[in-house]
């Protein structure tokens, strides 16, 4: 009921700050329309408007300044339309027109002549005439950051401005082309690769991008062998679990230039469905578990001493309900335990032609669980810790620990979770981590950095 009402006088004060808001810009803006500061009155009474749409002060205030400021600004159109500036004379019509396109967006009309328009497409078609061979030249020079700012300019105007699109793009992307066509020229087949790619994604097939980007990338490609790994361990099958694991992983990345084949020390065929097919590795991942240890650890338990807080009730002389609290000293359990696994492992990638190493890492990596926990044979919610020195006697050295932060530590130990992770969720949790490790070094490989 107190949740409802504490609602209901929300929304309501929300209700008269919002009047009040557009009340407050509107009789603002009116401030301005009466200084002769038409543009910032129509802002005003615009914003008011969007606050409140029936508010007749604002939208009458709105169409009264708004004429104003789009009258005045197709007044500075006509001038330059006459004075032969063709570039104002674009810029003021848009503007006008952008004006008017925001009022009327709530719903207000302003009187436009329509003879507006016909002056604009005279100046317009003269502007981006000169624009367009502007554009050209820069084309034919090849300075394609000023080609791209004109016929940027040009398609904002006017999108379908002849092929003005056209020569956009080819102003963006042959740079781009031929920085992709010197990358491949310097062996950087990556570099060039994402600059085809991005050719392609924005601008289909520019020249030969595709057939480029298709060429890069098989250059690019490192197709990797993942040998056996050597184990030192105790543990004679980690060494094939971890193996699988990465595989899997390198196979499942999404960098285009890692290929996993499948390898051994005589041969090497490309993993699924072609295996067939003989490849050649460009490298070898090696790896070497050092060692692998597992502690089961041991549950230990401590006699801990609190107390039972009893609360009672009882009525007074006058026949009024009261309550008193007394504390009973009584015993619980805390237990703790701590389980883990530990591998040393290390790994190299090994170019097959070179037997250059491309990435080398060591790994020493831990996976641990810890539990601590309460347990009370009575009502958990009643159990405050302290200390006592005798159960049946009081002593100086007993203490209720009954604050807030105390009492709340206890109840987190009582409602803990009591089973550790087995052996084995702890080493899937492990591998996992390695694995991951292990294909984040081979992805951040780059031959061209």
């Amino acid at each position: 009921m107190k949740t409802s009402i504490k609602i209901l006088i929300f929304a309501l004060l929300s209700v008269v700050v919002l009047s009040c808001a557009h009340k407050r810009l509107a009789k603002k803006a009116s401030d301005y329309e009466q200084q002769g500061m038409y543009a910032e009155a129509s802002e005003l009474y615009y914003q008011s408007v969007l606050k409140k749409n029936d508010y007749i002060d604002a939208r009458t205030g709105l169409k009264r300044t708004g004429q104003r400021v789009v009258d005045d600004k197709f007044s500075k159109f006509t001038e330059a339309y006459h004075q032969g500036n063709n570039k104002e004379a674009v810029y003021y019509y848009l503007e006008a027109r952008d004006f008017e396109a925001k009022v009327n967006s709530v719903g207000i009309e302003l009187s436009i002549p329509p003879y507006y328009e016909e002056y604009y497409n005279e100046v317009k078609s003269n502007y981006l005439d000169d624009k367009y061979f502007e554009g050209k030249k820069c084309l034919n020079k090849e300075d394609f950051s000023k080609a791209e700012s004109v016929f940027r300019e040009i398609v904002e105007i006017d999108e379908n401005y002849k092929d003005s699109r056209e020569k956009l793009n080819i102003a963006v992307y042959e740079p781009k082309y031929r920085q992709a066509i010197d990358y491949m020229g310097k062996g950087k087949y990556r570099s060039a690769y994402y600059l085809f790619d991005e050719i392609i994604r924005h601008y289909t097939d520019y020249k030969e991008s595709s057939d480029l980007r298709r060429e890069a990338l098989n250059k690019a490609t490192i197709k990797i062998g993942v040998e056996d790994f050597s184990n030192s361990s105790t543990n004679h099958t980690i060494d094939e679990q971890l193996k699988t694991r990465l595989i899997q992983a390198l196979n499942q990345t999404d960098n285009p230039f890692i290929k996993v084949v499948e390898y051994t020390s005589n041969k090497s065929r490309i993993s699924g469905s072609r295996q067939s097919m003989s490849i050649k590795p460009d490298a070898i991942l090696k790896g070497n578990i050092l060692s692998y240890n597992y502690d089961m650890g041991r549950l230990k338990k401590d006699n801990k001493r609190g107390y039972l807080k009893i609360v009672t009730s009882y009525k007074d002389s006058e026949g009024n309900t009261k309550t008193k609290t007394r504390y009973e000293k009584v015993t619980y359990e805390e237990y703790r335990m701590s389980r883990g696994v530990h591998i040393n492992f290390n790994i190299k990638l090994v170019d097959t032609k070179s037997n250059e190493i491309m990435v080398s890492k060591n790994f020493n990596l831990k996976n641990q669980d810890r539990l601590h926990y309460a347990k009370y044979g009575g009502k958990d919610k009643d159990l405050v810790p302290g200390y006592w020195s005798h159960k049946n006697s009081d002593s100086d050295e007993d203490v209720i620990k009954d604050g807030h932060r105390d009492i709340r530590a206890l109840q987190s130990l009582l409602s803990a979770r009591t089973k550790i992770k087995t052996h084995d969720a702890l080493a899937n949790e492990l591998m996992n981590d390695i694995t991951g490790r292990i294909v984040e070094q081979v992805n951040n490989y780059n031959p061209e950095q």
